[in-house]
């Protein structure tokens, strides 16, 4: 008899205990389920206003001064052959940082952008290649003086030019092909300026060389420097091939901006100097920065209202992420022409605000926080380096307790609106509580949020505050 009233009390308990374990798991899953469908379009985000200072867009000043009046975020730094190796095989590059504060330049986390320059033409008579590389030329090339433009022109089809070249680029791009703080370079080894022309030598002097001669000295470029975006001064198939930028020297000129640059992008050309005929290239700045300086120094003019609706189109139509270092940025601007300063600047290159973000507002400890945001880039072109897009997770009092890089390529945002999808687990152990969730863009380099979002009242914040969740804490049945 005790027998049995013992087998009926366990089976009491054991009914007892699985109805209760069974409610109490039924009940979590119920409240999972509840929590995991609760999605809401928690944040509406509105855009701003006011210009912003972010990285590889904008004004560009000379490096190797401190005139700018405007914010900027890189400087740019020309150096002759002359002086980058005065003798053979001893490269200066020390004079050449030390000239152009690259010290100073990178404590601030500003970029430089280089060009090599073989042709500078001044007021004086000099030349900007090393004595010892003019007579390893035998002299070959053309002195010229065009308006009160001096300088010497090299034959560049020169074989001791063309093969000193190749260990000219080589030693530049051991030197900054890995140096993060150069953004750019330009290809400014042939012509006047870099500029990929000699027309200061007269319609009765030796031309332009063909691309034979100049793919050579592109070829150098792309063989060196690896990790860099190269831009040209106009559209050549192998920059087409190559997915190469372009910069425009003579921009807001009507003439040489619509007439030539933006033509030329648009429909190829017929180079008249050595009778070829070069490609269009359409669309190059969704893969490669589109950047220059303006003509007629510092380029002020442009600014008028008379000329401002033409200035604006050019800088749209060529999805212009830079100007400099001639740019109207070195003394202080009337009304007029700093508010329009400040259009082109909030319209260069990218401008990102976060329009929409849906995630769930409420979750248990270990669930899956997911949804979505909506980029929004205002600005003509995209971003060119593949910086991580990352949502993180912080407690009230602002330390991170999570976060998750999006899988999301940053370039592919050309302006216009874009969604990207997130997912990110909460911690088994995270504590029930109020909990902050936001959206940045990351410096590689440093781990750190990187980028101003045009989102009102965070435009210089480097995060996007998308609002708040609730980690709940399920209550015994």
């Amino acid at each position: 008899m005790k027998k049995i009233i013992v087998i009926i009390i366990v089976i009491g308990i054991t009914l007892f205990v699985g109805a209760y374990t069974l409610k109490y798991f039924n009940s979590i899953s119920t409240e999972g389920q509840r929590l995991e469908n609760s999605n809401t379009i928690n944040f509406s985000g509105k855009e701003s206003n006011l210009k912003l200072s972010n990285p590889f867009r904008g004004f560009v000043p000379a490096a190797n001064s401190n005139d700018s009046i405007q914010d900027f975020t890189m400087v740019y730094a020309g150096v002759t052959w002359r002086d980058i190796e005065p003798q053979k095989g001893v490269f200066d590059f020390k004079s050449f940082e030390e000239a152009n504060k690259f010290g100073n330049w990178k404590s601030k986390d500003i970029s430089i952008v280089i060009r090599i320059l073989l042709d500078y033409p001044t007021s004086k008579k000099h030349m900007d290649i090393p004595d010892w590389l003019y007579e390893e030329i035998g002299e070959k090339g053309t002195w010229y003086s065009n308006n009160d433009q001096i300088g010497f022109s090299p034959d560049y089809t020169n074989p001791a030019l063309i093969e000193n070249h190749k260990r000219l680029i080589k030693a530049f791009a051991d030197r900054y092909d890995n140096d993060s703080a150069i953004s750019f370079v330009q290809l400014g080894s042939v012509g006047h300026w870099g500029e990929w022309h000699t027309s200061l030598l007269g319609e009765d002097k030796e031309s332009f060389p063909p691309n034979s001669i100049t793919d050579i000295y592109v070829n150098h470029y792309i063989e060196f420097f690896k990790n860099k975006r190269l831009l040209m001064r106009r559209p050549f198939n192998i920059a087409k091939v190559n997915k190469m930028g372009l910069f425009n020297d003579s921009f807001g000129d009507d003439f040489q901006t619509n007439d030539y640059f933006l033509s030329w992008i648009q429909n190829g050309y017929e180079d008249v100097n050595v009778k070829q005929s070069q490609p269009e290239m359409k669309g190059f700045w969704k893969e490669a920065p589109s950047g220059g300086e303006f003509a007629d120094y510092p380029g002020e003019k442009f600014l008028d209202n008379s000329n401002f609706k033409k200035t604006t189109a050019m800088l749209t139509d060529s999805h212009t992420s830079w100007l400099g270092p001639s740019a109207p940025i070195y003394k202080k601007l009337s009304t007029a022409r700093q508010n329009n300063l400040d259009k082109l600047s909030k319209l260069m290159g990218y401008r990102f605000s976060v329009t929409k973000a849906v995630f769930r507002t409420e979750l248990l400890p270990g669930q899956e926080q997911k949804g979505s945001i909506t980029i929004k880039n205002s600005g003509v072109a995209p971003f060119y380096f593949n910086w991580p897009l990352n949502v993180s997770v912080t407690d009230i009092s602002g330390n991170e307790v999570g976060s998750v890089d999006i899988n999301f390529d940053i370039r592919n945002i050309i302006p216009g609106e874009f969604e990207v999808s997130f997912s990110y687990i909460l911690k088994a152990d995270i504590l029930p509580g109020v909990y902050n969730i936001s959206f940045s863009i990351k410096n590689p380099e440093t781990g750190k949020p990187a980028i101003n979002f045009a989102n009102k009242d965070m435009e210089t914040q480097k995060k996007c505050n998308l609002g708040q969740f609730t980690v709940k804490q399920l209550s015994s049945p």
